[in-house]
């Protein structure tokens, strides 16, 4: 989930590439495999699948970061 939210956070921001695109796509090729892979089932159990805080701090951090520098860089560019 992490990752589809970094991969669209360029797009809320107007910046829509190929790079961008393909990533997308991937992200959401990757996440239907993790979701219905019997493999993953297997190896990762529902019981041991557990998201302590210190999780959503890193994934509120890993939003916030690259937001802040997005918004810092749009900001630059419009004083230019």
């Amino acid at each position: 989930m992490l990752c589809l939210i970094l991969n669209l956070l360029p797009i809320l921001f107007g910046y829509v590439s190929m790079y961008v695109k393909t990533s997308l796509v991937w992200t959401v090729i990757w996440s239907i495999f993790f979701m219905f892979s019997d493999n993953v089932k297997t190896l990762i159990p529902k019981d041991k699948r557990r998201v302590r805080a210190v999780d959503w701090v890193l994934a509120a951090i890993g939003v916030m970061i690259p937001s802040i520098v997005c918004v810092f860089i749009y900001i630059l560019a419009m004083m230019a």
